[in-house]
């Protein structure tokens, strides 16, 4: 829900990680909903139009564990006072050629967290941000002020 008493563009990084790499690709196997990449409603990445921007090995945290970074931006500001809802995943999980040794690995740089039941859970960052849209000519302006920021 945009809180704010302005319009503003909206986008969302869903960071998986990387490491335990099978076959030269990560353990980590994530499939779009195809809703989300054909609706229009993102801006166009490399990959084609309505696909998020895609950065391989675009983020590494204070661990040294490597995600793959998915960004998804509205085209459109988002209205004060209204409310957006993206399912922009089908699934995230371990890839079915993942061996022992890659789940490790994986395990061992905090990629798959085990509790003590052995339930494995595949550690997904998500970072959501906002900026105001008026002053801005579209989302790609706006986000590269945002951006500038930091």
């Amino acid at each position: 829900v945009n809180t704010g008493a302005n319009d503003a563009y909206i986008r969302i990084r869903v960071m998986i990680p990387h490491d335990g790499d099978v076959d030269n690709g990560g353990i980590i196997n994530a499939m779009f909903c195809s809703t989300a990449t054909s609706s229009g409603e993102f801006q166009q990445g490399a990959n084609g139009e309505n696909w998020p921007v895609v950065e391989a090995n675009g983020y590494t945290d204070e661990n040294g564990l490597n995600y793959d970074v998915y960004t998804f931006t509205r085209t459109e500001p988002l209205k004060a006072g209204a409310m957006t809802e993206w399912n922009v995943w089908n699934y995230i999980g371990i890839a079915d050629e993942a061996t022992s040794a890659n789940i490790q690995k994986a395990v061992d740089k905090g990629a798959i967290l085990v509790s003590e039941d052995g339930t494995m859970t595949v550690n997904v960052l998500v970072q959501a941000d906002a900026i105001q849209a008026e002053g801005f000519a579209d989302a790609k302006a706006a986000f590269a002020a945002f951006d500038a920021q930091a």
